[in-house]
């Protein structure tokens, strides 16, 4: 007897410790609830965000949860549901889980506008009741996200021109080879843009960045939007087009893009001209290092052969 009551003790102590615990984290949300997973109920919650949502005092967990959901943004819709409703939730915590965390961006009317929150479900199951206890709460990280975001994008974009750089270049590509297939395949182009180093001794280096940003600007124009458009580096762009339904229209495209870049540069004023070089990809066989050196070298011929003129890769 005094064994049974001794376990009981200890069980409840550890409950009560968990609860606290759980408590201080939540203290430092933006929104928490503490709920009986079991019963569906809501045992304690965030006054400001129940009013926000619209709920009664006596409003249960999956209200809350079909509440909430509005207030997502579209694309993590899904995700939040799929994370945080009652049936999910429930197989989480008998699939062997400890807690849910995810991230998603959520509408602030405070604010009005999206920001970006972490939400947390920590498990916690009542032995002496039976009975599944969840606390949920979410915290507003949309500055360190936001930082996040930009620094990744700052590590993979050219800041001169605004496009991809050569590293996230290899990357997107490497990952498009991959879903090269019969009828279904890419094409690469080199685009060198001709005597880059007299634009730079004759008209100083701000003339050659124009030079440079409005090389970029028209390689966007030129292909479709989902085409790969990057600065490979100095006065080399590259372009990956993704599936591609016959050789002539990348072999036309080759030809729009040579006589679109015989141009004079509004900005500098000065007159440009483009080597382009061409190479099909049509087995994901292939590393991005080969067809790179393929296209390269058909551009250099383009240069040999007089420049301000393309060249497709046998």
């Amino acid at each position: 007897v005094y064994q049974n009551i001794d376990e009981q003790v200890r069980l409840e102590s550890r409950y009560l410790q968990e609860i606290k615990y759980r408590q201080k984290l939540m203290q430092r949300s933006i929104t928490n609830l503490e709920v009986n997973l079991t019963t569906d109920e809501v045992i304690k919650a965030h006054n400001v965000t129940y009013n926000l949502l619209g709920l009664d005092e006596k409003a249960s967990y999956s209200e809350f949860i079909k509440k909430m959901v509005t207030l997502v943004a579209d694309e993590d819709k899904h995700l939040f549901l799929d994370t945080f409703g009652l049936d999910n939730v429930r197989q989480a915590y008998h699939d062997g889980k400890d807690d849910l965390r995810i991230s998603f961006l959520f509408y602030r009317p405070t604010k009005k506008r999206y920001g970006w929150v972490s939400t947390h479900m920590m498990f916690l199951y009542n032995e002496e009741t039976n009975q599944l206890m969840g606390f949920f709460y979410a915290n507003d990280i949309d500055d360190d996200k936001r930082k996040t975001i930009e620094l990744t994008r700052q590590a993979r974009t050219d800041a001169l021109t605004g496009l991809i750089n050569r590293r996230e270049l290899e990357r997107v590509i490497t990952s498009e080879i991959q879903l090269v297939e019969p009828g279904n395949y890419g094409a690469l182009f080199m685009i060198d843009v001709d005597n880059f180093k007299l634009v730079n001794d004759a008209n100083g280096h701000s003339a050659g960045d124009e030079t440079l940003r409005f090389v970029a600007n028209r390689l966007k124009s030129l292909f479709r939007g989902d085409d790969v458009v990057g600065r490979f580096g100095g006065d080399e762009f590259m372009v990956y087009m993704k599936e591609v339904g016959a050789k002539k229209d990348v072999i036309s495209k080759a030809k729009q893009v040579s006589e679109a870049l015989a141009t004079t540069c509004p900005g500098s004023k000065i007159d440009i001209s483009c080597s382009v070089g061409v190479t099909f990809v049509e087995t994901p066989r292939v590393i991005f290092d080969e067809i790179y050196h393929q296209a390269d070298s058909a551009a250099y011929e383009a240069k040999k052969n007089g420049k301000k003129s393309y060249h497709i890769f046998e």
